[in-house]
């Protein structure tokens, strides 16, 4: 059976979602084209609280067991939300229509698109209006409603999902690991720009409020931080060489940015390092610290772009890992 769609955009019934899944004719993806053209779109709804992409590559089957990607985007720059879309389904495509590296079977590729801006910071936490859900568990309900079609439509799925994320998607990608620690099977966030928001309530007598801490979960109406959860996670943390996409560069003397504080950029920087190089290497320095499973690459010449060789490590990584039944 072919599993993998044209661009489709379908109702946000489960019935419905899953009724388009099994009814596709049989045969493979041939190649070439419009990478979209392997996408279905779930549009924004009353049920379904942000657009969702996903693409089932060529070969997975239903049985038996699969695995659910998350590859996280943040579109800082748009204006619109149809600008957000098109950024999160570009950020798929371009996995999908990568000539060196293929996605593998036995995996399902999904992006979500948040609101503009969003990428899960304090900001974005605490703009929940009256009556609404906090953006974090909006994102939840959209896993949700995407695991529920896919096992109406015959996948068995692994209850966890693998998270992977570049730039502002790699700051979501930090960042959700932190906020729903057991969601996780694994993660590779890579080329953050941003501050890293460390697994710490406070570092050398600072206190660390979130988004570079851990401390105020309650604060934001979560629950307090599941550091024991969090620390089952593996993490691959990747970086460019050569990148010099660095958030806190546009920081004036004595001005905050990136949510931070002046203060908080200072010693933040001081504990952490001053390039994004040394910062990367800081946050897997501390997992290493606390016992947990994670490794660090920097690839040579590599600026602040995604290569076919982070993309085949991304995968590589997560099929080390054994998939599991409900």
């Amino acid at each position: 059976m072919r599993h993998i769609l044209k661009l489709l955009t379908v109702m946000t019934s489960t019935a419905l979602l899953a009724a388009s899944l099994t009814a596709c004719d049989d045969g493979g993806n041939t190649g070439g084209g419009d990478p979209r053209e392997n996408i279905v779109k779930v549009e924004q709804s009353s049920s379904v609280p942000f657009t969702y992409f996903y693409h089932i590559p060529e070969g997975t089957s239903a049985k038996p067991v699969t695995g659910l990607v998350l590859i996280a985007s943040a579109a800082g720059q748009a204006t619109s939300y149809a600008e957000v879309e098109n950024t999160s389904l570009s950020i798929l495509g371009g996995y999908i229509s990568n000539l060196d590296f293929k996605p593998p079977p036995g995996f399902i590729l999904f992006t979500v698109a948040f609101n503009k801006g969003e990428s899960l910071s304090r900001d974005d936490l605490e703009s929940t209006t009256e009556g609404d859900l906090r953006v974090d568990l909006k994102f939840l309900k959209v896993v949700n409603h995407l695991k529920g079609a896919l096992a109406e439509a015959g996948y068995t799925l692994d209850p966890q999902i693998f998270v992977t994320g570049f730039s502002g998607g790699g700051s979501c990608c930090n960042r959700i690991t932190l906020l729903h620690p057991t969601l996780i099977k694994a993660a590779t966030p890579k080329a953050v720009g941003q501050p890293w928001t460390m697994p710490l309530a406070s570092y050398q007598g600072i206190q660390f409020p979130y988004h570079i801490g851990v401390l105020d979960f309650e604060r934001l109406g979560l629950g307090p931080f599941d550091l024991e959860s969090f620390k089952r996670i593996p993490f691959f943390v990747f970086i460019g060489a050569s990148d010099s996409n660095d958030g806190l560069l546009e920081c004036g003397a004595g001005k905050g940015c990136s949510g931070l504080e002046w203060y908080q950029i200072v010693f933040y920087t001081n504990f952490f390092g001053n390039t994004v190089q040394e910062r990367a290497e800081s946050f897997h320095i501390q997992l290493i610290a606390l016992g947990m499973n994670s490794a660090f690459k920097s690839y040579p010449g590599v600026g602040h772009y995604r290569t076919s060789e982070m993309d085949k490590d991304v995968f590589n990584f997560f099929s080390s890992f054994p998939l599991n039944s409900p």
